[in-house]
């Protein structure tokens, strides 16, 4: 549980000094896996899924695919299996080393 909280942590510190807008989404651990979070909570399935980009090593390139951007919301994981995080997708572009890629997901 210490080391959740730490990854958390670091997660929102990242967040915090991009100046990314986010809703911080508390989760049951029973749900954090995508489909019943979505199922659970009431998210759409097209807007979550993944590990969070935040928090990284700036070694990391994140690379995103150009549909995402155009999306009002995307769901991102938090760390741990006890949060979300909901952003725009805007906000993924304060990371330094993420590149957005035209055709990189399968329809």
């Amino acid at each position: 549980m210490e080391e959740s909280s730490r990854i958390e942590k670091s997660v929102i510190r990242s967040l915090d000094s991009l100046k990314c807008c986010y809703e911080w989404i508390p989760v049951h651990p029973d749900y954090a896996d995508t489909i019943s979070f979505c199922d659970k909570y009431g998210y759409d399935l097209d807007h979550s899924g993944g590990v969070t980009p935040y928090g990284l090593p700036l070694s990391i390139p994140i690379y995103i695919d150009d549909k995402i951007m155009l999306l009002d919301y995307v769901i991102l994981g938090a760390g741990s299996r006890s949060a979300k995080i909901k952003v725009a997708p805007e906000s993924l572009l304060n990371i330094p080393t993420a590149t957005v890629i035209t055709g990189l997901s399968l329809d």
